[in-house]
Parts: structure tokens; C-alpha cells; sequence
């Protein structure tokens, strides 16, 4: 029969990866971390009222590249610069390539990022990933006081 609806099953196993949703949201962790690492004040103008949490690659940025919700996409913005810098293209590549400086090109990605990549091989092995891209740039000369 041709007309005949026929669903495939739902696997009876759990989600390996959770869905894009869940990894962009920011944990209340995530959140405390940014704020222990970058301040709770907007990084174009140091006002420290009315923050909002800004990814700094956007969660929905592209069929190949979602920004995460982990402290290394994070940075405090004040409602005012978060528009704009959601509008304006130029603002958005200068906070990223000052992630850059601070992370390594990896910044925005999440633990399943870089096991699909092949750069990890567990969950456990992300912040020492991390951390090792944070010292190479270093290492390179990048010094995000220039900026």
C-alpha cells in the first residue's frame, strides 16, 4: 500500500549530543565563570548596569559554525552596546577576533564540537584542550592588551 503511514521507531537509547538549544543556552555556571574571568561590566564602555550576556559568536550564526554556551563565547555587554553590536557586523568581528587573542580560534565551541572535529576524543578532555589553546596563543605573541 502506497498511501500507508509507517513511522520509524524512536531509538530506545539516549542522546549522545545534546540538541543545538541546549548548548547555546548559558548555565548559571557558565554565567558565574564569565563573570569571574572577564568582569561584570560592559566590555565597549566598563558601565556595570544593565548587563546583558552576549555570545560572541551567535548560537545560531550559521549551518557550520553555532556559538556555545561556555564562558569562552561570553563577554557582559550593556543593553545599549548589545544592540548594537547585534547590528553592526565590524563590532561583532572585533569582539571576536579579541576571543580570539584570548582563546584560540576554538573560543565558541563546545565539548561535542571537538569530538565531531576528532580535536577531543572525550568530554573530559575539553578544558585541558582549552587551556592548551590559551597558552599557544599566548605563546604566539597575541596580548589582548593591545586592543
Amino acid at each position: 500500500m502506497l498511501n500507508e503511514f509507517n513511522p520509524v521507531p524512536k531509538p530506545k537509547h539516549k542522546r549522545s549530543t545534546p540538541k543545538k538549544k541546549q548548548r547555546g543556552a548559558i548555565s548559571q555556571k557558565e554565567y558565574d565563570k564569565t563573570v569571574e574571568q572577564h568582569g561584570a561590566f560592559c566590555f565597549w564602555c566598563g558601565r556595570g548596569e544593565n548587563l546583558e550576556c552576549h555570545h560572541v559568536i551567535p548560537k545560531g550564526f550559521s549551518r557550520y559554525r553555532n556559538g556555545r554556551g561556555k564562558f569562552r563565547n561570553l563577554r557582559f555587554l550593556c543593553k545599549e552596546h548589545h544592540d548594537q553590536v547585534d547590528g553592526s557586523e565590524e563590532m561583532r568581528q572585533e569582539l571576536e577576533q579579541y576571543h580570539k587573542t584570548l582563546y584560540g580560534p576554538h573560543f565558541y565551541k563546545d565539548e561535542y564540537d571537538l569530538m565531531a572535529e576528532g580535536l577531543i576524543t572525550d568530554k573530559d578532555q575539553f578544558e585541558k584542550f582549552m587551556k592548551g589553546e590559551e597558552a599557544r596563543v599566548k605563546r604566539q605573541g597575541y596580548s589582548p592588551e593591545e586592543w
